[in-house]
């Protein structure tokens, strides 16, 4: 494996490891910039590597993504019941 693709997967790991997604987004679109531009042309093997390795970064968003909509809705809920309970106050106190 290339030196060049195994730096490319680890710093893309390590950026998703410390939930950096300013710099895993910096990373993506310089990787991105080099492919399109044929300034990198990585062997089959490097390109399958670098697609499991985005499979994983696909995988870690979408886990993000659900615990954010988890703490959204837990929110929403919280929320809901305070507005319930400032209502029920309001008539105890007419």
């Amino acid at each position: 494996m290339p030196p060049k693709a195994e730096a490319w997967r680890d710093a893309l790991r390590q950026a998703a490891r410390r939930r950096d997604w300013e710099a895993l987004s910096l990373l993506d679109g310089q990787l991105q910039r080099q492919l399109a531009t044929g300034a990198w042309q990585p062997a089959d093997e490097a390109r399958r590597m670098l697609a499991e390795t985005y499979r994983e970064l696909m995988a870690l968003r979408q886990a993000e993504a659900n615990l954010l909509q988890q703490r959204l809705h837990a929110l929403d809920q919280q929320r809901e019941a305070q507005l319930a309970y400032a209502q029920v106050s309001d008539w105890n106190d007419a």
